[in-house]
C-alpha cells in the first residue's frame, strides 16, 4: 500500500517532495490565524465556513492548561479503544494493513488524535478524506486521511461537499464518495450546510475566564503587567526613575530577576508625600478562585463528554457541587453521553464509504467494568429466557434464536436456520449474503459427511430439544418454507446423522397433504408438551 503513497489524494499537496531546500513556505488560508496569542471577549460571528471564528477555537487548548487537559483525556479515551473487523480473513487483512499505514503512514490512531482534536476545537467538525484508485464511487479505497478543518471550506451542495484548500494554495474540489465529516451539535437550520457548534464553542467563557485568572495571578507574582496607576504627590518623577533604575542594576548584579522586593527611597523633604491609587485590573469582590475552577472543571467535563471525576478526581471526593451523584448516572447512560455520538457517525460513515460490503468496522472497549456490565446484563436476559421457557410462552428453540439475537451465544450454535436475520441486523452491521467471520449464511451451507461418525444402522439418539428443533425444521420443510437441499444439508450438519437418514425423516421433496401437516402438527404439539415437562 505504501507504493501508492498519496498518489491519488487532495493531501499529496500538503507533503514535501523532495529532501532538498531548507524554507518551507506555507499560505495560510484563514488570515495567519496560528498567531493568536490571547482570546478575544467574544468570538466572531456564528456563520458558516467563518475561519477566523474557527482558528480561535483551534488555539484554546495553547490558552488555558485545564481545558488541554480536558480534550487530552476525552481523546486518549477513545484512541485508547480497540478496534477489529468482522468478515472474510483475506480482507480482513487488506483493511487491517490500511488502518495501519492510512494518513501517510501515520497509523489509525495518530490519525485518530488529529481527528478528534478538530471535532472538539472547530465548528466545522472533523473532515476525513477517502483515497480511492479511481474517480468514481466503486473505484478500490487506497487510503484515507486527516483533513484540517481549518483548509476545509463547505459548499452546501451534498454532490461535491466541499473544497479543500493545501498549503500551497491549491483548492481541490471533492465528491461525496471521496471525504465525509463528523460535527458535533449539527446545526438544523438552512443554510449552515451541517456545521455544527463544537465542544470549545460551547465551553469558551469559561475557558477566557479559567485563562484570564491565570494570567493576573502570573503578573501579581512575577511582577509583569500594571495592574494599577499611583499618583504621588511630594516626589518628582526624576527622583522616582533614578532610585527604580538604580535599584534595578544591583539586582541584576546580584543574578536576581524576580521577587525583587520593596524598593526604598529616602527624600530629603519636609514636604508630606500623598499617594492615590486607581485600579486598571483586579478580582472582584467576595472572588473564590477554588469555586471558579470547580465551575470550569465541570462545564469542561460536561463539554467534551467526560465523567467529571476523570478531570478532577478531588471533585468527587469532596461532593463539589453534587458532582458525586451525578457520576454514576453519567457512566449507566455512556452510550449516548459525550463520545457515543461521534462513535457512531463514524463507524457509520466508515462502514458505509471505506470497508468492502463484505467487512464491518467497529470498536472494541476491553475495560473490565464495561465485561462486568455487558455480563450482567445477559444474565438478566438468560434468567429472562429461562422464566419464559418454565412457563411455556416460548421453547427451548426460541429461547436460542433470542440468544442469538442478542448476541448471548454465537448464531453458529444456533441449531436451525436463523429465522430472525433481518431483525438482528443492527444500523452498524451491512445486510450480505457470504460467510462472515465463520457465520455461514443458509444459502453456502455445504454438505458434511457424517456417515463415518454416525453409522446408518446404528440408531440415533436425540434430546428432547433437538427432537423438538428437528421436528420444525420437517414441518417448515414439508410446508415449503425451508429448502429442502439445504435441510439435507444442515441437518447432516447439525445432528450427524446421514443422507438417507435425513430423507427419511424429511420424506419425498414436496408439500405435504392436509392430513399429513395435521399430523405433523399434532406430533410437534406433543413434543412440545414432553419438553415442558421435562424443563419444569
Amino acid at each position: 500500500m505504501a507504493d501508492t503513497f498519496f498518489k491519488h489524494s487532495v493531501v499529496a499537496g500538503d507533503v514535501a517532495e523532495s529532501k532538498s531546500g531548507i524554507v518551507w513556505f506555507m499560505i495560510p488560508s484563514y488570515g495567519g490565524a496560528y498567531l493568536i496569542q490571547n482570546l478575544p471577549p467574544e468570538l466572531p460571528a456564528y456563520t458558516p465556513n467563518n475561519k477566523q471564528r474557527d482558528a480561535i477555537l483551534a488555539i484554546t487548548p495553547h490558552v488555558e492548561g485545564l481545558w488541554a487537559d480536558a480534550i487530552d483525556i476525552s481523546i486518549s479515551k477513545i484512541v485508547t479503544k480497540g478496534y477489529e473487523f468482522t468478515g472474510p480473513q483475506r480482507q480482513i487483512d487488506r483493511m487491517q494493513e490500511m488502518f495501519d499505514e492510512c494518513d501517510g503512514m501515520n497509523g489509525f490512531f495518530q490519525f485518530m488524535a488529529r481527528h478528534l482534536r478538530d471535532h472538539k476545537t472547530t465548528d466545522n467538525g472533523a473532515w476525513v478524506e477517502i483515497e480511492r484508485a479511481g474517480d468514481k464511487p466503486g473505484a478500490e479505497v487506497i487510503s484515507f486521511h486527516h483533513l484540517d478543518s481549518l483548509r476545509v471550506w463547505r459548499t452546501g451542495n451534498p454532490k461535491t461537499p466541499i473544497y479543500y484548500e493545501d498549503i500551497k494554495g491549491v483548492y481541490h474540489e471533492l465528491q461525496w464518495y471521496q471525504c465525509f465529516n463528523v460535527v458535533d451539535m449539527a446545526n438544523p437550520r438552512a443554510g449552515f450546510f451541517n456545521s455544527g457548534y463544537c465542544a470549545a464553542s460551547r465551553a469558551y467563557k469559561h475557558i477566557r475566564k479559567l485563562a484570564a485568572m491565570d494570567t493576573y495571578f502570573d503578573e501579581k507574582i512575577t511582577g509583569g503587567g500594571h495592574t494599577a496607576i499611583e499618583f504621588i504627590q511630594g516626589v518628582t518623577y526624576e527622583q522616582l526613575k533614578d532610585a527604580a533604575e538604580a535599584a534595578e542594576s544591583q539586582a541584576r548584579d546580584k543574578r536576581v530577576l524576580f521577587y525583587k522586593g520593596k524598593l526604598i527611597i529616602p527624600v530629603l523633604s519636609d514636604l508630606e508625600i500623598k499617594t492615590a491609587s486607581i485600579d486598571l485590573k483586579g478580582m472582584p469582590d467576595g472572588f473564590d478562585r477554588e469555586k471558579e475552577f470547580r465551575i470550569a472543571a465541570l462545564n469542561y467535563a460536561k463539554a467534551v463528554g467526560l465523567p467529571p471525576h476523570d478531570l478532577d478526581p478531588s471533585l468527587t471526593a469532596r461532593g463539589a457541587l453534587g458532582v458525586g451523584a451525578a457520576t454514576q448516572v453519567i457512566e449507566e447512560n455512556q452510550a449516548g453521553y459525550g463520545e457515543g455520538d461521534w462513535e457512531k457517525q463514524f463507524v457509520k460513515a466508515i462502514n458505509r464509504l471505506l470497508t468492502p460490503d463484505s467487512v464491518t468496522f467497529s470498536f472494541v472497549v476491553d475495560d473490565v467494568r464495561d465485561q462486568q456490565a455487558r455480563a450482567n446484563v445477559s444474565s438478566t436476559r438468560t434468567g429472562t429466557r429461562s422464566a419464559q421457557i418454565t412457563s411455556g410462552e416460548i421453547t427451548i428453540q426460541e429461547s436460542r434464536q433470542i440468544a442469538v439475537d442478542a448476541n448471548d451465544i454465537p448464531r453458529e450454535l444456533l441449531a436451525t436456520q436463523d429465522v430472525t436475520t433481518d431483525e438482528s441486523l443492527s444500523d452498524e452491521e451491512k445486510p450480505v449474503n457470504e460467510t462472515i467471520s465463520g457465520v455461514v449464511r443458509p444459502a453456502q451451507v455445504t454438505p458434511v459427511a457424517a456417515a463415518q461418525t454416525v453409522p446408518e444402522e446404528s440408531k440415533v439418539n436425540l434430546s428432547p430439544s433437538q427432537t423438538q428443533a428437528l421436528l420444525d425444521t420437517v414441518a417448515r420443510v414439508q410446508s415449503g418454507e425451508l429448502d429442502y437441499e439445504w435441510a439435507i444439508n444442515a441437518l447432516q450438519a447439525i445432528y450427524g446423522l446421514t443422507e438417507d437418514q435425513v430423507k427419511a425423516v424429511l420424506g419425498p421433496p414436496k408439500v405435504a397433504t392436509a392430513s399429513a401437516m395435521t399430523a405433523l402438527t399434532k406430533e410437534i404439539h406433543a413434543a412440545r408438551e414432553d419438553l415442558n415437562r421435562v424443563t419444569s
